[in-house]
């Protein structure tokens, strides 16, 4: 029926160090509908958060857009070039993030099954980032992330995985 939802982010850099986070929170007011279908009062909510830090391994830093309230691309000073010795930008990040879907919402979706905890995500990120030239960029990523949830059957689960990708943008 309704839904009210709240966040709070920020930012910091400083030469070639960045720091940003996030938290924010959704609770829902769920249709009467799917309530009836439920012993329990249904208005579920979930939450999560997370930090990402960096750092530039070569003489560059994340450009902060303050009139448009975003970062804008990484521009290197001194893009690759075989000829001149240019190697472009290169980055070391890392990231925590949190997921919580309370238990109201997977009660919703188990239509009354009771549990605590149904669902949580906890990750984490590794990242080398190249940036060749403004327009250019590639991302080597090491994740992790561990499922939890009495409810959920990938309860315990861990997924690891390694990312590539490269991204052109003009």
């Amino acid at each position: 029926e309704s839904d009210r939802s709240w966040g709070l982010e920020g930012a910091a850099v400083y030469r070639r160090f960045s720091v940003q986070g996030e938290y924010s929170e959704l609770e829902s007011d769920v249709p009467h509908y799917y309530k009836s279908m439920s012993t329990r009062s249904l208005n579920p909510d979930y939450s999560g958060w997370y930090v990402f830090g960096s750092v530039f391994l070569t003489d560059d830093m994340r450009n902060y857009e303050t009139k448009k309230g975003k970062f804008g691309r990484v521009k290197p000073n001194n893009p690759f070039d075989i000829k001149n010795g240019g190697w472009g930008a290169w980055e070391v990040a890392g990231r925590w993030q949190s997921v919580d879907v309370g238990a109201e919402a997977s009660a919703l979706l188990a239509a009354g099954h009771d549990c605590d905890k149904c669902g949580d995500e906890e990750g984490w990120t590794l990242a080398l980032n190249w940036y060749p030239t403004a327009y250019t960029r590639l991302m080597f990523n090491v994740i992790g992330t561990d499922i939890g949830g009495a409810f959920n059957d990938n309860d315990g689960a861990g997924i690891d995985g390694f990312g590539l990708r490269g991204q052109i943008d003009w």
